[in-house]
């Protein structure tokens, strides 16, 4: 995956590399068991996935959840009895070519 996305962002730019993904990962809606992960108490989740179907689950429950996907991230005064999400490879919602660091 990451060297196809090499391929196209230099074909075109990054910004358009992020705005078609996040074209086609708009839609996505949980299903199945990972609705069920907010139904179990975990201190922490670690995903490496960029959509944001983990936080659409927590949300259906009203269930709070910490996403960190930077190291700017942990700065954030987060409710201490929130499951904490963290996304290894980063997030979709969150690119450089938006302006946001994200090393």
């Amino acid at each position: 995956m990451s060297e196809i996305a090499s391929l196209a962002e230099q074909k075109t730019s990054r910004k358009e590399l992020i705005t078609a993904l996040r074209d086609i990962l708009r839609n996505l809606k949980p299903t199945g068991g990972l609705l069920n992960l907010p139904l179990y108490s975990w201190r922490s989740l670690f995903t490496t996935n960029y959509d944001d179907l983990i936080e659409q689950c927590y949300g259906r429950r009203s269930i709070p959840l910490a996403t960190y996907s930077t190291n700017f991230d942990f700065g954030n005064n987060a409710d201490p009895s929130a499951t904490k999400l963290f996304k290894l490879h980063g997030t979709i919602d969150k690119d450089v070519c938006d302006g946001h660091k994200s090393y």
